[in-house]
């Protein structure tokens, strides 16, 4: 053999199958990020591999505790399913469950116990039988299926030869022995422990969702994009779940445990979705790269921005606006450096958000009737009313001549949302209509 074809031989790459591996683990993450879209917004934080896979925690009015615990199996096989009468994931997951079943019953006032996967798995899998089993004779005819099936697990004889027929799969020895062991712990259970685990046992299969979709689809769809962000329906999913991902990093890293929150997460949407709208604003060869940067790092100096440009008016009109923005801004300071009266700032914009609700609720009033109406109609209107070129608000005692000094100022207001006298035009960034828990609705 020569010494090129002993390299060769000596440097064939290792198959390391990491793969199914890596997509299983991301399943956990897309399940997690699920979870907290179709939670309760102030009342639950989601784990992952705290209790289990995924896990919920809900705090009831009583307060008391209610917990989910999520054991997920991903396959990318494409026959069979995890969750097999005599797999060891079963069985495995079963025993760690009824493991501490003790402690979950003492320490939470309801406990569920999830089995989910990406496959379907069979109308008269054990699994199932389990999940189905509502009324006490069920569940007591699932404890005596579960029984019976860890028994066949365990009194069940190795085959004497290795010959297997060719349409069927090798099983693996180790993992007959592995399912046996877990088999024979969960047998020492009790019948009430074992009740205990069928009655909150669920399977949800076909990736566990409230429609047909996968997790990642069905969350996307829990967004509620509106239709100009829809196709970016993906990429916003990818933001989201990486900042779940680096957030478990940085706990894991320090050996800290995570519990994310639903309600930081939809902050997090509700901001990507500011700033994709925004930079279609942006994103002209006018406007310039240093004021992109200065609107993109600004956050709330330019409040008023994101909202108009959820409004679908020209970008020719939203620059009108920002100029007469910048042009208040600037005769503003002027004026305070003069030493002009605060109490008159503060009483002209008592007296301009006053009049920014009657135009409003005008505004709401006038479309009640049609039939198509949107946020978007509802904010354009009431822009259009507030913004009068005519009106012009006084400042103390003296009157004002030029529109962009009133028209700025109502911007300025719409810049500042925990302000006592904030003004909004998108009805999305009514303050009080999300001071409730979203996860409620």
């Amino acid at each position: 053999m020569s010494e090129r074809d002993q390299k060769t031989e000596a440097e064939k790459p290792i198959d390391t199958n990491a793969a199914p591996t890596i997509v299983a683990f991301t399943f956990q993450f897309e399940r997690a990020l699920y979870s907290l879209f179709l939670g309760h917004a102030k009342r639950t934080q989601v784990g992952i591999e705290t209790l289990d896979d995924v896990a919920e925690l809900t705090w009831n009015a009583d307060g008391s505790v209610a917990a989910r615990l999520e054991q997920d199996a991903n396959t990318v096989q494409t026959a069979g399913q995890p969750f097999q009468d005599s797999s060891y994931k079963l069985w495995h997951t079963l025993r760690v469950w009824l493991s501490h079943v003790k402690a979950l019953r003492e320490k939470y006032a309801e406990v569920q116990f999830c089995l989910v996967t990406n496959a379907s798995v069979p109308e008269k899998a054990l699994a199932r039988v389990l999940s189905e089993a509502k009324s006490s004779g069920q569940v007591k005819a699932a404890v005596s299926a579960l029984r019976a099936q860890a028994q066949v697990i365990v009194t069940k004889e190795q085959p004497k030869t290795t010959a297997k027929p060719a349409s069927k799969p090798k099983t693996s020895p180790k993992k007959t022995s592995s399912a046996k062991v877990e088999a024979e712990a969960v047998l020492k259970h009790d019948d009430d422990d074992l009740s205990y685990l069928v009655r909150g046992l669920e399977l949800l299969d076909n990736g566990g969702t409230s429609s047909v979709s996968q997790p990642r689809e069905a969350t996307i769809e829990l967004f509620q994009l509106p239709s100009a962000l829809v196709e970016h329906g993906q990429e916003v999913y990818r933001y989201l779940l990486g900042i779940a991902v680096d957030t478990c990093r940085q706990a894991w890293s320090a050996g800290e445990t995570v519990w994310l929150s639903p309600q930081v997460f939809r902050d997090h949407l509700h901001n990507e979705r500011d700033r994709r709208f925004l930079y279609k604003y942006l994103d002209r060869p006018m406007v310039h790269v240093d004021f992109k940067n200065l609107v993109a790092e600004g956050g709330r100096e330019f409040f008023f921005l994101k909202q108009l440009s959820r409004l679908d008016i020209p970008p020719r009109i939203i620059d009108r606006h920002l100029e007469k923005y910048w042009a208040f801004y600037v005769e503003r300071v002027r004026l305070e450096k003069e030493g002009f009266n605060q109490v008159d700032w503060e009483a002209r914009e008592d007296k301009l958000h006053q009049r920014w609700q009657d135009c409003r609720d005008n505004a709401e009033m006038e479309l009640m009737s049609g039939t198509d109406t949107t946020p978007e109609k509802v904010g354009r209107l009431t822009l259009t009313k507030t913004l009068d070129e005519n009106f012009k608000a006084a400042l103390g005692r003296y009157e004002t001549g030029n529109s962009y000094f009133t028209h700025g100022h109502y911007h300025q207001m719409a810049n500042e949302p925990d302000e006592r006298f904030f003004v909004y035009w998108h009805p999305e960034y009514d303050a009080k209509k999300n001071t409730g828990d979203e996860g409620d609705s």
